[in-house]
This record gives structure tokens, sequence and C-alpha cells, in this order.
């Protein structure tokens, strides 16, 4: 037997469950537990403190010396607020272990800034450094939390890097699955990039 469903009963019917919808959330995001890295979890993070710093400062500096359009440049301060959004969860998960404001500096390469084609590739770089580390960090980490944030923040990361794509006007999406790097390789990446005051 067949049941007929009136348009104003699915309607009500959508309205209560969009009603719920937004309950739910609200309770259970008041009970989720924060990230508590541990061991080798904590490497993650850390990277992605320093990450986020070089991620911010690239941001910056884009926007300062690209020949970007308004909207161009309305998206890329959203990527560097994103960014800076970003940084402050990690140094919160940290607490007192994380680097101090001083600990050392982010050195931008001049050359990496001479050309609007030149800022997007090295943007590129970074994004793919970082996306590639939180993709390892969420396959590695033991603490279910922590993997969840850096969950999250790898969709973040790959939304700046498409975003970065189509200001160069390529493909936004990969050409194949995202490949992961440790945080031992890109360490030694993102250190070329800093100095000890």
């Amino acid at each position: 037997m067949h049941r007929q469903i009136v348009r104003r009963d699915l309607l009500r019917l959508g309205a209560a469950g969009a009603a719920g919808a937004l309950v739910v959330p609200t309770v259970a995001r008041a009970q989720k537990p924060a990230p508590a890295p541990q061991g080798d979890d904590i490497g993650y993070v850390q990277w992605g403190v320093t990450a986020e710093l070089l991620s911010v400062a690239f941001w910056q500096r884009a926007l300062d010396d690209g020949d970007f359009s308004k909207r161009a440049q309305r998206r890329l301060r959203e990527a560097r607020d994103n960014d800076a959004d970003h940084l402050k969860r990690l140094v919160a998960v940290l607490g007192e272990d994380a680097p101090a404001e001083g600990d050392f500096e982010v050195v931008l390469p001049d050359a990496a800034f001479k050309t609007r084609a030149r800022i997007l590739a090295f943007g590129k770089q970074i994004e793919e450094h970082v996306t590639a580390v939180y993709l390892d960090g969420v396959a590695r980490t033991t603490d279910q939390e922590t993997r969840a944030l850096l969950g999250r923040l790898l969709v973040a990361d790959t939304g700046h890097l498409a975003l970065l794509r189509n200001l160069a006007g390529e493909p936004v999406a990969d050409t194949g699955l995202r490949t992961s790097m440790r945080v031992e390789t890109a360490g030694t990446w993102i250190d070329t990039y800093l100095r000890t005051p």
C-alpha cells in the first residue's frame, strides 16, 4: 500500500528536523573533549604551529607585494585569517609547550614575491607541504581528538591550495591522491624559512 505524503507535511517534517539538527550539534559541541596529543602526536601539533606561522606570513606578504584583484585580495585575506585561527587552535592545544613569540622569525625569500606567478607557486609549495603533513598526522596520531583537529586543518588547507591553483589558472582539483609527508622531512624543509633571533 502506498502512503501519500502531502507537501505541507513534508515541509513541516523538514522544519522540525532542521530545528533538531540545530539543537543536537550544540549539545555535542559542549561535550566534545579537547585534543590531548600523546607521544609523537605532539610533533604534528608543534609542526602545525610553525607551518601556520609560515602560512600567515606568506598570505600577508602576498597581499602586500602581489598584484591581485579586489576579489582575489579578499580571498587571500580570508585564507590568512583562517590560518591565524588555525594557529590559535594549535597553540591552545600545546599550552605552555607552544613556541613563544620571539623563539624564531619567519624569513620569506624575496625572489618568491617578484611576480604573481612566483607568489602563487611559492604558496602552492607551502600548502602542499602543510596538507601532506596533516594527512600523515591523520593517519598516525593516536589521540582521536588530535586526529580530528588535524583532519579539519587538512580540509581547510586543501581549500587554500585550491584557491592558489584557481588564481594561477590551473585545475582546482588534484590529479590524484595526496601523498603524505613525515614531520621529520617537512621539518627540514620548513627550517629553511626560520631564523633564531
